[in-house]
């Protein structure tokens, strides 16, 4: 069984890491948050996955701050930054990884100041996470971060759910024990400045505190910012923007 685990999560951490840098690196020569999607998506389907584990969410701008935001068919915002929310499957598991990068390929000052606070409240949440840990005691050590530096209001969703054979798993309501898979998602989405940034990765509790299976995907606002500096930026030439999905409309959209 441990191997077994130990070689999905491998799998499906490898595609999201290859996906997510697709996804940023496009970001500088697109225009729509439906071409990063796509870049990403076929990124998996090139590594063997067979279909996402649940509906991509690649928001941009104003759309960064909508939590399941699953249209994917806004612009760029090229001054703001781009929040990728995904996850590969390998048989009948799947990811559940957020990155958020700087569509520009360069943060400004309040951009990084926010990355830099949901990064360590991250980290505090990790910090926590052990054998007999509730997900309100890593969420308080999460909310801890954000709220001592002025962000508590705009911080509204729990920083942990089950991840598995769906992305929010059947989990029991009781203490974390060895072998539960959990992410660690703290975020701030400022509605107001159109700026939303989430940062998730996913962990096992270990017998004595907790492994990160997604530590190979880097997460420093600097690599963010290379990621999609990689790709050379040029003046975007895609088409129109296609009509919008139907939010409604099953066959147009996955269920997450």
């Amino acid at each position: 069984h441990t191997r077994y685990w130990r070689d999905w999560s491998s799998d499906v951490c490898s595609s999201d890491l290859q996906g997510l840098m697709a996804g940023a690196a496009i970001a500088a020569n697109a225009n729509h948050e439906w071409e990063v999607e796509a870049a990403i998506e076929g990124c998996f389907r090139s590594l063997g996955s067979p279909a996402p584990g649940f509906s991509s969410i690649v928001g941009s701008g104003e759309r960064s701050c909508i939590l399941h935001w699953q249209e994917n068919n806004g612009e760029l915002d090229r001054d703001g930054v781009l929040l990728m929310d995904v996850g590969a499957r390998s048989g009948a598991y799947t990811a559940d990884i957020t990155r958020t990068v700087p569509v520009s390929g360069s943060w400004t000052e309040r951009q990084k100041e926010i990355y830099e606070v949901v990064l360590e409240a991250q980290k505090a949440g990790i910090a926590a996470v052990k054998p007999g840990a509730t997900m309100n005691s890593i969420d308080a050590a999460a909310r801890k971060v954000i709220t001592e530096a002025g962000f508590g209001k705009y911080f509204p969703h729990g920083t942990s759910h089950h991840v598995g054979m769906d992305v929010h798993d059947v989990g029991p309501r009781r203490p974390l024990a060895p072998g539960m898979v959990i992410t660690i998602e703290p975020g701030i989405y400022i509605a107001e400045e159109k700026l939303g940034i989430r940062i998730e990765d996913m962990v096992r509790v270990t017998e004595d505190g907790v492994e990160v299976l997604s530590k190979g995907i880097p997460k420093s606002a600097e690599v963010m910012a290379k990621w999609v500096k990689s790709a050379g930026a040029v003046k975007p030439t895609s088409k129109e923007n296609p009509a919008p999905r139907d939010s409604k409309n099953p066959s147009t959209q996955r269920l997450r």
